[in-house]
């Protein structure tokens, strides 16, 4: 299609993860602010083909994307194990992208155990493998 000069599309709010990055921060952020959604923690290990994918940097950028705190690292087994603590519905989120993962993994399964939360601050990380 011919767009008028100076004219950017942009996708409209009605479809699906379409919405960009910065209008959905700010979403998150202010559900945040307004106690919107319970806070919780989520422990899971992650298996399949999902080291030496970069599973464990995508993991990073998607949970901080939606203002996450926690971290992720590499197991000896082959396993990825993470952390994330934030409002609900931002963590079910992370949690509906790690059983797919980044392009290159292929996910088999997410063990999920629901904790309670630490409060832990200072965004979300890769620690060393364990």
């Amino acid at each position: 299609k011919h767009r008028a000069p100076g004219r950017s599309w942009s996708a409209p709010t009605w479809m699906p993860g379409r919405k960009r990055r910065a209008e959905a921060m700010a979403e998150a952020s202010d559900a945040q602010e307004a106690g919107a959604g319970d806070v919780v923690r989520a422990h899971a290990f992650v298996s399949g083909k999902v080291q030496g994918v970069f599973y464990r940097k995508n993991t990073v950028i998607q949970a901080s994307e939606r203002g996450l705190a926690g971290w992720v690292r590499n197991l000896r087994d082959g396993r990825v194990e993470f952390a994330a603590e934030g409002p609900r519905a931002q963590v079910e989120d992370l949690l509906r992208w790690c059983r797919i993962g980044p392009r290159k993994a292929q996910v088999d399964d997410v063990e999920v155990s629901w904790e309670t939360p630490e409060g832990v601050s200072g965004g979300f990380r890769q620690l060393k493998d364990g």
